[in-house]
């Protein structure tokens, strides 16, 4: 039998914070990796759009 102590209660809980802790970084850190890839995306899609706009206006113009 396991006699628990305010000790070992205050141990447990500071494990569990840590678990919770190590958890709560992991999550940051990949959210944090998403939201960089979405915002390579968005500037690779805005790139992409002005380099069409740019094609049309050669074109348009004569120039291509």
């Amino acid at each position: 039998m396991t006699v628990e102590t305010p000790h070992s209660d205050f141990s447990n809980l500071r494990a569990e914070f840590a678990d919770l802790h190590d958890e709560v970084s992991r999550s940051m850190s990949q959210f944090e990796n998403y939201a960089d890839r979405q915002a390579d995306a968005a500037a690779s899609r805005e790139a992409m759009l002005a380099y069409k706009d740019h094609l049309k206006f050669l074109k348009v113009s004569g120039s291509a």
